[in-house]
């Protein structure tokens, strides 16, 4: 029992101490002496950014972005959709086809009717309107 605390604050003490000896090792940047060096800095930062961008973003978009969406809508798709919503408006679809069912059901004699209605008013009336049609031309004519 000794021995694994004894191992664990080393392994603790090596952990704190891990960060600072990889610190210790990098070189920082050097601020530039003068205008002509931040501008060649610069300068080469435009021309590695216009190169190496576009393939930073396609390979960020190719490799993160849509792999992420696409977990998305499978998991919408399957957990939302599949079990629940699918069900949810089938019920609604189907109520609302029920009760247009029966609303048709009840108001097609009465459209039938009227159909027959309007049919023999425009029987009645064609021989009338197309007189005066011929009528209305002939006196144009003249």
């Amino acid at each position: 029992m000794r021995t694994i605390k004894i191992a664990l604050a080393l392994i603790m003490i090596l952990n704190l101490f891990a960060p600072a000896l990889c610190f210790s090792q990098m070189q920082l940047l050097e601020q530039p002496q003068n205008l002509d060096e931040a501008k060649q800095i610069g300068q080469k930062a435009l021309e590695v950014g216009q190169k190496e961008i576009p393939g930073i973003i396609e390979r960020t978009w190719q490799n993160e972005v849509l792999p992420v969406w696409q977990k998305m809508f499978d998991w919408v798709k399957t957990h939302l959709w599949g079990n629940w919503l699918k069900n949810w408006l089938q019920n609604i679809w189907n109520t609302a086809l029920r009760i247009l069912k029966i609303e048709v059901e009840q108001r097609t004699p009465a459209v039938k009717e009227d159909f027959q209605k309007e049919k023999q008013q425009i029987k009645e009336e064609a021989p009338q309107v197309g007189k005066s049609f011929w009528e209305k031309f002939k006196e144009l004519i003249k």
